[in-house]
């Protein structure tokens, strides 16, 4: 399935849930062949919430409802680390 802007809009309009998307992307990034690509990833509830807390499909409004998005080689952000604490990355 293609993950780009148009596609994904057109699967929101057909009535595709955000929620199958988001844990699509999730099961891929954990897939045999894509281990250590990602320092950390949110967990299936953490997913879920988030797209609870998403208002209505509306891509006038909001173009990037619903797009997965990875961050890479952030500098500012706060990532859990194997014994359960946070490191921060500068």
């Amino acid at each position: 399935d293609a993950l780009t802007i148009a596609a994904l809009h057109l699967r929101y309009t057909a009535g595709q849930s955000a929620a199958d998307v988001a844990l699509g992307c999730h099961a891929r990034a954990q897939a045999p062949g894509h281990a250590g690509i990602f320092l950390a990833l949110q967990s299936e509830d953490a997913l879920r919430a988030a797209v609870a807390a998403l208002p209505p499909f509306d891509p006038q409004q909001y173009p990037l409802w619903g797009i997965p998005f990875a961050i890479k080689d952030n500098g500012d952000l706060v990532l859990p680390s194997q014994q359960q604490t946070s490191f921060h990355i500068e």
